[in-house]
């Protein structure tokens, strides 16, 4: 951890590092992503700024924080908003809120966004998601099957907004780190 990094936790918390991160001031070590990402009032602080000053960097790291949380229901209204913000990041906006369902075991919720967004995206991580709705709410998948296709189903989901937050932070010239799950793997 910095020096900086210590110094804004132990002065003032996870809410300075989460304004830190909204404003998108130079970005928090991993450390503090981690650390923070498992603090509802980090979630609330990110929730406030994305009220103040709705930008889609602010909203895609709500949804992140909040999936890291297992704020699912929060999420889904996080990537919502950010596909209405910013239209060019329709596509993770929309798995993200089939995500924020599969991981409330909301099956039919799933598969029928899945559905939708198969209509414009017929390849890789969306046909993924769809066919994993499909079996867990019209099959019996076996506990071990399950688990395996969901965790290989996260790295990816995570990979595809771990790109997205590197996108909107190369447009600002920060780094950012962390994912809906913590760089070790790790869920808050």
């Amino acid at each position: 951890m910095r020096a900086s990094d210590s110094r804004i936790v132990a002065s003032a918390g996870c809410k300075v590092a989460a304004r830190s991160i909204a404003a998108r001031a130079p970005a928090p070590s991993p450390s503090i992503w981690r650390m923070c990402a498992r603090s509802t009032s980090t979630a609330a602080t990110f929730g406030e700024v994305a009220q103040a000053a709705p930008t889609a960097a602010v909203l895609l790291d709500l949804a992140r924080l909040n999936l890291r949380l297992d704020r699912h229901v929060a999420a889904e209204g996080a990537f919502r908003r950010l596909a209405a913000l910013d239209p060019d990041r329709d596509l993770v906006a929309q798995h993200g809120r089939i995500w924020s369902r599969i991981q409330r075991r909301d099956w039919r919720g799933a598969l029928e966004l899945a559905l939708y967004v198969a209509k414009a995206d017929r390849f890789d991580l969306t046909t993924a998601l769809l066919a994993y709705a499909k079996d867990r709410l019209f099959t019996r998948v076996p506990a071990d099957e399950a688990a395996a296709r969901e965790t290989a189903l996260r790295e990816r989901f995570e990979g595809e907004l771990r790109e997205q937050a590197e996108l909107y932070s190369a447009d600002r010239g920060t780094r950012v780190s962390g994912s809906g799950a913590g760089e070790d793997g790790e869920r808050g």
